[in-house]
């Protein structure tokens, strides 16, 4: 939670996010992609794709390149 209060105050979060439920929510999100990946319901990769989904929503970035 600390790393995304900071970006908080660095205007790097989207308006509205709430760094303490999106620091648990990416927890939650982290450890049952992990779970699925030991269990075989999902490659590695696929897994990835989740969490880059949920910090592109949580951060507003003006430049991708």
């Amino acid at each position: 939670m600390p790393l995304l209060r900071q970006a908080g105050d660095a205007r790097l979060l989207r308006p509205g996010v709430a760094p303490r439920f999106e620091s648990v929510g990416l927890l939650a999100v982290s450890a049952g992609l992990g779970t699925s990946v030991l269990v075989g319901q999902r490659s590695p990769e696929a897994a990835a794709e989740i969490p880059h989904h949920h910090l592109d929503r949580i951060f507003h970035i003006s430049d991708h390149g």
